[in-house]
């Protein structure tokens, strides 16, 4: 049997000391399910187990938002359903629907993408002297992990760039042997792969360890009111002031482009987005109405749609989709608003902040 050389030994070494500075720890994962489930829900053991698993995607989230705020300060913020709903309902003793990526703005002039992926090249240079995540894949060569990469599968707008960041997980994506394999064309060692799984066993209590990417994009050419809120984040990441898009806006946009939007034959491709949309707006009951009313006169004569059409749509989206409600909650996206409210109870919620709104009748 060949033994390890001294340099494998030593990539390893490393390698274990990097990965338990960035990889969440098990117990971390379960204080934050029991904080944003608490004694509000009964889950069962296998829902517990669900929730659980969720949460080491979004840590994941959050990490990412922190790194970038902290490099970038002022020239990003941040938006979406990741954004509303680990750092904004959760916040509210309310059940977060659950979403596995991140959405953010860039907020200075730049004409093309390739502008701002010579920003994402900086910043993953400082990102690698931070945590020197290197898997080793044979004697000399190692892959380097949570670095931003350029997400070709999913680049489909030429105002959008996406990336993706590989990182290391317990339950979701490719074995690390065989993620090796399939980006660098490499069949690592026994011995190497035994060596690592016994790394897993220790820090992940995971023999196999998986790798998956969290993709994350960064819009441009967008003019979107954003300000800093001060955020206690999740998972012990501490407070944070982050440059988020206005949640008020963000309330406006959901009615206007998704919720009050004419689909016509299309509808039943967008139900699962305007169901998604429904269960955000329960957010609407935390903010300014005024400002929200404020943002969908902008937006509706961004749009040139007039009220009544916004209506009529508003009307017949919520319709169509509370037909499927019922099955969409069953997803486990929705383990934890299943638990608390009943379908109904969801779409009274909305219209009566509509109605509120002049909206609905």
């Amino acid at each position: 049997m060949r033994k390890k050389s001294d340099d494998e030994k030593s990539s390893l070494t490393e390698f274990k000391k990097e990965i338990m500075r960035i990889v969440p720890d098990i117990k971390i994962l379960e204080k934050e399910a029991e904080r944003i489930s608490g004694n509000l829900y009964v889950l069962s053991d296998d829902e517990r187990q669900a929730l659980i698993q969720s949460l080491e995607r979004v840590y994941y989230i959050i990490f990412i938002l922190k790194e970038l705020t902290e490099f970038f300060k002022e020239k990003i913020s941040f938006g979406g359903g990741s954004v509303l709903n680990y750092l904004f309902i959760s916040s509210k003793d309310e059940a977060p629907r659950f979403t596995y990526d991140l959405d953010a703005n860039w907020n200075l002039d730049v004409s093309n993408k390739r502008e701002l992926l010579e920003e994402i090249v900086v910043f993953n240079a400082a990102l690698s002297e931070r945590y020197k995540v290197r898997l080793p894949v044979d004697e000399r060569r190692y892959l380097d992990l949570y670095q931003a990469e350029y997400d070709i599968e999913k680049d489909y707008f030429p105002d959008i760039l996406s990336l993706r960041m590989p990182v290391l997980m317990r339950w979701s994506g490719l074995e690390f042997y065989r993620y090796v394999r399939s980006v660098a064309n490499i069949n690592m060692s026994f011995n190497l792969i035994r060596g690592l799984r016994k790394i897993f066993e220790e820090v992940l209590k995971i023999r196999d360890a998986k790798i998956d990417y969290i993709r994350f994009e960064i819009s441009f050419k967008k003019d979107m009111p954003y300000k800093s809120y001060e955020i206690e984040l999740p998972f012990e990441f501490g407070r944070e002031k982050i440059n988020i898009t206005v949640i008020e806006y963000q309330m406006a946009s959901k009615i206007i482009e998704k919720l009050g939007k004419d689909y016509g034959d299309k509808i039943d491709l967008a139900a699962h987005d305007i169901i998604k949309t429904i269960l955000d707006l329960r957010y609407l009951r935390y903010c300014d109405l005024n400002e929200v009313a404020r943002y969908i006169d902008v937006l509706s004569e961004k749009y040139n749609v007039k009220k009544d059409e916004i209506m009529k749509n508003i009307v017949r989206n919520i319709r169509y989709v509370e037909k499927y409600l019922d099955e969409y909650m069953k997803k486990q996206y929705y383990i934890l608003i299943r638990r608390k409210y009943s379908s109904r109870e969801i779409i009274s919620i909305v219209e009566s902040m509509l109605k509120t709104l002049g909206l609905f009748s």
